[in-house]
């Protein structure tokens, strides 16, 4: 999508100089040429009671009452393209076990960080979705279906082009 290449060209920098978020590119060794990119930043994202009895979290500490709050924290991803002339190479897959890696690696500094995070925009790749979801990462319902009532408020029978999904990084 020409838009991401827009993105690295004329906004990356800001993002990273506000620091919104920071980017890892993958170059190629042969050329130097950008294979592709990745943007990450924090995020919590609310998980309905359900999803987190999916994911195994424990709803509250049975001695105290402690209870797992209304959002979890995340690592973000908020952009990831690879350029035409890499894609089908599994270059994609890469950069998302680097942001497997790079979330153990805040929890091992002690930064809890219990999901990857994403909106996979299907407004150009409509089965953006279907390459997540290959995986492991999973629809966050609870999100999708109020977005889809906000929009559908706004602009009747419109489908979401940003679809909500996760990684539970410690159960895959």
């Amino acid at each position: 999508d020409p838009d991401y290449a827009v993105w690295l060209i004329n906004d990356a920098k800001f993002y990273i100089e506000q620091n919104i978020s920071q980017v890892k590119l993958l170059l190629d060794r042969e050329n130097e040429n950008i294979i592709g990119y990745i943007a990450l930043c924090a995020d919590s994202i609310e998980l309905s009671i359900k999803e987190k009895k999916i994911d195994g979290l424990k709803l509250k500490k049975e001695d105290t009452g402690a209870k797992i709050p209304k959002t979890v924290p995340a690592l973000k991803i908020g952009k990831l393209a690879i350029s035409i002339k890499y894609e089908r190479q599994h270059f994609g897959a890469y950069l998302l076990w680097l942001s497997l890696a790079i979330a153990q690696e805040m929890n091992t500094m002690g930064i809890a960080c219990r999901y990857i995070s994403l909106d996979a925009d299907v407004s150009v790749f409509p089965t953006n979705d279907k390459f997540y979801e290959k995986y492991g990462f999973k629809y966050n319902k609870n999100v999708n279906k109020n977005r889809q009532k906000e929009l559908d408020q706004k602009e009747p029978g419109k489908k979401i082009e940003n679809i909500s999904m996760r990684y539970d990084i410690f159960g895959g």
